[in-house]
């Protein structure tokens, strides 16, 4: 009986034969991390099985040890995390485009000095802001975020993320429900990470270079899945969106059901629309669904009252979104008490 082939699990590579993934399990995680591979039902991370291997072209040179003067073979030492990938099997104009914005932008935002220190812990942040907001007009179904939360947005730790700190404050408002949430299982509830804190747990997975340590890089769906699963053990799903507001709407209706079943806070980030925001809720009235929209772009001081008349807090139709782009979805899979 012959041997089960061993296929490389890094996406769109067809290549058979490779390394084994670590047995070491923080080891192995980064290498899950790098392949940038979600299971195909679920849209959470992927995990290797007996069989998956990761194959040579993944690996540089620097990653092997020198080889001995009597054996062939190449050996990967101890902390080789794959790095070498090519995602992308064609390069269309509409892709060039997004590359070329993508480095104008990393060439815009120079490092931010002394970023290295932790945040405040004692901030004196809006809690469940949501509150006592109207529902649409003519609506007959709703569904919203169950449990206590903060409102985190730009510069409410005085750190000047204008312009770049999007993703990482919504991310602050998921992580403040899930670890109120863990608080009232008893369980280990950790902090909220500062933004310098997310950008040290994100180079130490393997999904960012040394040098992201300290930037302005902005961060989306996938780096919030990483961050929740690593630092609160909370699995996330996420819901891709590829076709513009009409596939929007007919993902709302999961929405609907996700925050029906987990009452958890999701984040929303996309490609033209590139404005990360929280939602907060669904609602079903006679002209189609809204989603209600936390925006972190708020800067200075006010009351939930304040924060509500400014709109930064608001039900939104689906309609009003970007019709151009497509849309990421991360859902917490953690239910509320």
């Amino acid at each position: 009986m012959g041997t089960m082939p061993l296929y490389c699990a890094v996406p769109l590579c067809n290549r058979s034969g490779g390394h084994m993934f670590p047995k070491d399990d923080e080891l192995c995680k980064k290498w899950v991390v790098a392949i940038k591979r979600l299971k195909p039902d679920s849209k959470q991370l992927w995990q290797p099985g007996k069989y998956h291997v990761v194959c040579h072209r993944h690996f540089k040179e620097t990653d092997y040890k020198p080889p001995g003067l009597l054996g062939l073979r190449k050996l990967l030492l101890p902390s080789a995390v794959p790095s070498v990938f090519d995602f992308k099997p064609t390069s269309t104009p509409a892709a060039q485009r997004r590359d070329e914005r993508g480095l104008k932008r990393r060439k815009l935002f120079s490092p931010i000095p002394n970023i290295g220190a932790p945040c405040p812990m004692a901030l004196d942040l809006i809690q469940s802001i949501h509150n006592g907001l109207p529902l649409p007009h003519g609506s007959v179904q709703h569904e919203l975020v169950r449990g206590t939360y903060d409102y985190w947005h730009y510069l409410c730790d005085q750190l000047d993320d204008r312009g770049w700190g999007c993703g990482y404050r919504t991310l602050q408002t998921i992580c403040s429900w899930t670890s109120n949430q863990l608080r009232l299982r008893e369980q280990p509830s950790p902090h909220v990470p500062s933004i310098p804190e997310i950008q040290h747990i994100l180079v130490k997975l393997g999904d960012k270079e040394a040098e992201y340590v300290g930037s302005r890089e902005w961060i989306g769906s996938f780096e919030i899945c990483l961050i929740i699963d690593h630092v609160y053990s909370v699995p996330c799903k996420i819901l891709h969106v590829s076709g513009g507001v009409q596939e929007l709407e007919s993902h709302a209706e999961q929405l609907l059901d996700h925050f029906m079943k987990y009452g958890s806070p999701v984040m929303m980030g996309g490609s033209t629309d590139t404005s990360s925001k929280a939602i907060l809720g669904v609602a079903r009235s006679d002209d189609g669904l809204h989603l209600l929209v936390l925006d972190p772009h708020f800067v200075g001081k006010g009351s939930a009252k304040k924060i509500q008349e400014e709109n930064w807090i608001k039900w939104r139709h689906v309609s009003s979104f970007t019709d151009t782009t497509f849309y990421n979805i991360c859902c917490p899979l953690l239910k509320a008490r």
